[in-house]
């Protein structure tokens, strides 16, 4: 399953969930409960997907009309619909109880990033003016990996056709900008000079 946004997130998680996600990985990651990081990296996307994108969940669940005990069950109930590992149905829980449910998009993306960084994965989005072929995309994630020391990349790739031609690739801090208006607005200020 990919991460908790279908194109990733340009936001970066509150500090508070990227402490709820911090502790759910060490605790995931001791191996004390039996569940994999992938298992809850996946079960915190679907949850974040499912449940906290969603404006009719969001509503049910942040409404003070509804008592405390009866999201619980709601929640109880989606849990088992979603077949979700204790580990993450115990920290939605906590969320709700602390009012933090909201936070959860954020803990899903805070781990999905953690277990990049501990697996030496890289995010890319690439921006191009056309669609994307596979086989270019391969040699896009295989080249990024190799130039920025990752094992893997995972790219999500979006089609602006105001760029006119080429791509503008962001990964992590970095801004490869390949794209034809980019170099047109730089002619363009070199030739006003």
């Amino acid at each position: 399953m990919s991460d908790a946004h279908s194109a990733f997130s340009t936001q970066p998680p509150s500090s508070v969930a990227q402490h709820y996600a911090q502790a759910l990985f060490d605790v995931v990651q001791s191996g004390q409960d039996g569940v994999s990081v992938e298992t809850v990296r996946d079960a915190l996307s679907q949850w974040a997907s499912d449940v906290v994108t969603q404006p009719e969940w969001t509503t049910l669940i942040t409404s003070p009309a509804i008592p405390l005990s009866e999201k619980r069950a709601l929640l109880a109930t989606l849990a088992q619909t979603l077949d979700s590992p204790l580990l993450v149905v115990n920290l939605v829980n906590i969320l709700l109880d602390n009012g933090r449910l909201y936070d959860l998009a954020g803990v899903a993306e805070a781990f999905a990033a953690l277990y990049r960084k501990a697996n030496q994965l890289g995010q890319a989005v690439v921006e191009s003016a056309v669609p994307f072929p596979e086989h270019l995309q391969d040699s896009l994630r295989r080249a990024l990996a190799h130039r920025f020391g990752f094992s893997d990349v995972q790219l999500a790739v979006t089609i602006n056709p105001a760029l006119l031609a080429g791509a503008i690739v962001r990964l992590n801090d970095q801004v490869i900008d390949g794209s034809f208006a980019t170099q047109l607005t730089s002619i363009k200020a070199a030739a006003l000079r």
